[in-house]
């Protein structure tokens, strides 16, 4: 549900609400994904 709320071409979710819910911007969400898909 992550996937399809914030990161698909037309969120459900605008950019401002992944912050203030997850507490950090997108980006660096990502590369936090990316690094722990590297390492499994």
């Amino acid at each position: 549900m992550l996937m399809q709320d914030y990161f698909v071409e037309n969120p459900t979710y605008p950019p401002h609400l992944f912050r203030r819910r997850y507490r950090m911007r997108r980006s660096v969400f990502v590369k936090i994904v990316q690094a722990c898909e590297a390492n499994c």
